[in-house]
């Protein structure tokens, strides 16, 4: 790797010599770098990233590459937005960022840190991204199957994803009687929230929420499982009860009425009731984070719980986006214009293009149906 790191000493990034210093710590467990343009979406990779992941990357656009061929693991995929996001928006004091995320490579997937590191040009018109993979298992001192290090959330002190999954097993197979739901705690536009009061101050929040979740689970009874999972969410795995889950609404909103009394701070909950403990911790996750993104936004019902009408709606997304590429390549899609006329003159002077799936089987499918299911997958922009 030692050329690598000559190389970087060579690049129009290098008169930002601070910052990719503090990058390249370690840098002989360095396995590649990207340089990323902000502006244009396109990449310099070295060496390439097709020696590391299946799939073809033109280096046309780094994240839609990474996500169309599935190189990093999809529980780690927010995690992975939420830092170029910062680090694209972020102020001096948040230029660097470090994490622990699961890469998916030719042959398996495996733990590496990935440091971002913004770069700007002294005349403030070239504004780029560099990211760093190490191999988290050459690093020295560092044991991945120590427990604490794989399974906590460095900011917070809770359980990360991982260990939450877990945490959440073992609870469930040493309660085998009473009601337990999983909970996924949302901050509605958190990134607003970065953006008006800063990085610091957003992790404060976090830390606040942190801090009621401790709470509640010294007051709930029966097992408490609490979790950050990525960004601003969390999640819990608690007994259901109507005062349990009072409680935890209760000590959470106070935590962000505490937080700040200049912005009103909205929380949103979404909530599965386990009934089937054989179904995986993961999809029950999905369930929760169903139902909380329909309490997002809705300031008068903040508490959602995941039924048989959401858990219809998430199978007909499974099966629309399991069915589009077979249908477009058997041209199920169908463009009609509508005319758009003058009514001063009475003539047409332009169209609007309107799509249809025409289904062999469910004959044509409208498009307010499964274009918001496409745009919300990433399917169609």
């Amino acid at each position: 790797m030692e050329s690598l790191l000559n190389a970087q000493t060579n690049m129009a990034a290098a008169e930002n010599a601070a910052e990719l210093n503090a990058a390249e710590e370690n840098g002989s467990n360095m396995v590649c770098y990207v340089e990323y343009d902000i502006g244009t979406r396109a990449y310099k990779a070295k060496p390439a990233l097709g020696n590391f992941f299946i799939g073809e990357f033109p280096q046309l656009d780094l994240i839609k590459e990474l996500l169309e061929n599935k190189a990093i693991h999809k529980d780690d995929v927010d995690d992975f937005l939420y830092c170029i996001e910062t680090i694209r928006k972020g102020s001096v004091t948040t230029r660097n960022l470090h994490v622990r995320l699961n890469i998916i490579g030719k042959e398996s997937a495996e733990l590496y840190r990935l440091v971002f590191c913004r770069i700007d040009s002294r005349d403030g018109k070239n504004q780029s991204i560099m990211v760093f993979f190490y191999e988290v298992q050459k690093e020295s001192g560092i044991l991945i199957k120590e427990t604490k290090k794989t399974s906590t959330d460095s900011l917070t002190g809770l359980y990360n994803q991982r260990g939450f999954i877990e945490a959440t097993d073992e609870l469930l197979a040493s309660q085998e009687k009473g009601e337990y739901l999983i909970v996924e705690i949302d901050v509605n536009q958190f990134k607003v929230i970065n953006e008006l009061f800063g990085i610091e101050e957003g992790n404060r929040l976090l830390t606040a929420i942190a801090d009621a979740l401790r709470e509640a689970s010294e007051k709930i009874k029966g097992g408490f499982v609490a979790a950050r999972l990525r960004a601003d969410v969390f999640a819990v795995c608690m007994p259901h009860t109507r005062r349990g889950v009072d409680r935890l609404f209760t000590f959470c909103n106070r935590a962000a009425e505490r937080w700040s009394d200049k912005h009103k701070v909205f929380i949103a909950f979404g909530l599965y009731v386990i009934t089937d403990r054989t179904v995986k911790i993961e999809k029950m996750l999905e369930h929760s984070h169903t139902a909380v993104n329909d309490a997002k936004g809705n300031y008068l019902q903040r508490i959602t719980y995941f039924d048989s009408k959401r858990r219809a709606s998430v199978l007909q997304t499974q099966v629309f986006i399991s069915e589009m590429e077979e249908a477009i390549n058997k041209q199920q899609f169908d463009v009609y214009f509508q005319p758009k006329v003058n009514l001063q003159t009475g003539k047409i002077v332009g169209a609007e293009a309107l799509v249809r799936w025409i289904h062999p089987e469910r004959g044509m499918i409208s498009p307010m149906d499964f274009i918001p299911v496409f745009e919300k997958c990433g399917l169609i922009y």
